[in-house]
């Protein structure tokens, strides 16, 4: 079986709280409900954080003309796993940048003809996540639970620590793994981090 599922997700944020696991996600308690209810939200700001390789997808997108638009003259709908955008091109060589642009619901306004975008996407199954990905969302989805299921303020508060210096790392893994100049500031910034250093025993 593939690593993790919902259920060993939800149950690793279980077991950092110090409650018992659940057999399945779909269950009719109360514990169960909280996870329903909070996964899709702690998954969606992660991956809105930060701009992860995994979760990076592009698409051209098509022109609606379904509804009227002022102001700009094409309105192209935004992909249905659209989460946040990072850049937008007006060709597939990615070579010319749009730069006159507006998101507005669901849809891209903009006066060029073409738009090629790439963008963050709702990955929602955890199975294509990367590892420390995975370890930054139970300690994101702990967090959220852990006062709904009596384990706490102090409890939180030290999930949020941890998944900082997570966080941290995970980025520092995302940028490494991406060959590009735009990377090089991040990766100092993060190096130089304290909570990098002292995980590292480097002072």
């Amino acid at each position: 079986m593939a690593y993790p599922s919902i259920e060993q997700l939800a149950n690793l944020a279980l077991i950092k709280i110090g409650q018992q696991t659940i057999p399945d996600i779909n269950g009719t308690g109360h514990i169960e409900e909280i996870l329903r209810l909070q996964i899709p939200q702690a998954r969606r700001h992660l991956l809105e954080c930060h701009a992860w390789n995994f979760a990076t997808a592009r698409a051209e997108l098509v022109e609606s003309t379904t509804e009227n638009i002022f102001g700009y003259s094409k309105r192209f709908a935004l992909p249905t796993d659209y989460l946040k955008l990072l850049q937008v091109y007006e060709d597939s060589e990615l070579y010319t940048r749009i730069d006159e642009f507006k998101i507005e619901g669901r849809a891209l306004l903009t006066d060029f003809g073409s738009a090629w975008l790439v963008y963050t996407s709702d990955v929602q199954n955890p199975e294509d996540w990367t590892p420390v990905f995975v370890e930054c969302m139970v300690n994101e989805l702990g967090s959220r639970i852990a006062e709904p299921m009596g384990a706490g303020a102090e409890k939180r508060i030290e999930l949020i620590q941890e998944l900082q210096l997570l966080k941290e790392k995970a980025m520092l893994s995302n940028a490494q793994e991406a060959n590009s100049n735009e990377n090089h500031t991040l990766l100092d910034r993060i190096q130089r981090s304290p909570l990098i250093k002292q995980h590292n025993n480097i002072y």
